[in-house]
């Protein structure tokens, strides 16, 4: 962003986010464009400062999903590019 959304300040400032936070809600998908397999999970994660951050979630039981579990930051493959090359993505998961 190039200014801050809450006071229009144009100088922001970086802060470290925490990699754990808790499931605001999500939902199911079950159509998809191409390259994506069904049924997958979208969300938000809330984190511990105040941010929600939208991604996908991984998991291969979307059903288990419940408001307010506990969510973990994970760094997971989502495609490959024309090259073939691994395309990275974060993505939220349940925590163990």
């Amino acid at each position: 962003r190039a200014v801050c959304v809450k006071c229009l300040q144009e100088e922001l400032e970086k802060v470290p986010l925490s990699r754990h936070g808790k499931l605001y809600t999500y939902c199911v998908v079950r159509q998809a464009p191409p390259g994506l397999k069904v049924p997958y999970a979208m969300g938000i994660t809330e984190l511990p400062e105040g941010v929600r951050v939208t991604s996908l979630i991984a998991t291969d039981h979307p059903e288990e999903l419940k408001i307010g579990m506990g969510m973990e930051l994970v760094i997971e493959s989502f495609r490959q590019n024309d090259e073939g090359k691994e395309v990275l993505t974060y993505k939220f998961r349940p925590e163990k």
